[in-house]
């Protein structure tokens, strides 16, 4: 998939190896896994769909702070999910939330180390929100363009049917 392309060119570019990304939900309170690479299914059963929330792991918190987080499994914030992190050999996590042009958060990408403390310096940082928010206008771009498609055909196809009701029988 697209967001498996995404995950996969961070991920190479800065050299990691634990990498997941996750949209936001459309009722905007959780975050649902879209892809991910080198985690453990025991994280991945977990981790489908998290809260947006201050007490989440550290993807779920930086959706709901609007800022990176970077947090070693024994910090308090990750409330339930610590037990999960270490048993999945996650030690450190970076949470990057991606934003579109408005500000509107589109979704975070997460990178999870085995050892702790580890922390991404400026142009990782960078690097990481550059790629995904390219990406994410393409995303958008496509959308747009397959809509204004789907709305041209299905104008060509109905226009005339009932015009007095505006309404199309198939």
């Amino acid at each position: 998939t697209f967001y498996q392309g995404l995950v996969r060119s961070v991920a190479w570019i800065c050299g990691t190896t634990m990498n997941s990304w996750y949209s936001i939900t459309p009722d905007g309170k959780h975050l649902a896994l879209h892809a991910h690479i080198g985690l453990p299914k025991s994280w991945l059963d977990r981790v489908q769909h998290i809260p947006i929330a201050r007490n989440s792991c550290p993807c779920g918190r930086a959706a709901h702070e609007k800022h990176v987080v970077v947090a070693d499994f024994d910090d308090p914030e990750w409330g339930d999910f610590r037990h999960s992190a270490e048993s999945a050999g996650i030690a450190t996590t970076w949470a990057i939330p991606v934003f579109d042009d408005h500000h509107r958060l589109l979704g975070v990408y997460g990178i999870y180390h085995p050892r702790s403390n580890i922390y991404p310096n400026s142009e990782e940082l960078s690097a990481i929100r550059n790629i995904t928010s390219q990406a994410l206008k393409i995303i958008s771009q496509a959308r747009t363009y397959i809509e204004k498609r789907a709305h041209h055909w299905l104008g060509t196809r109905t226009s005339g049917l009932f015009p007095e009701t505006g309404i199309a029988s198939f």
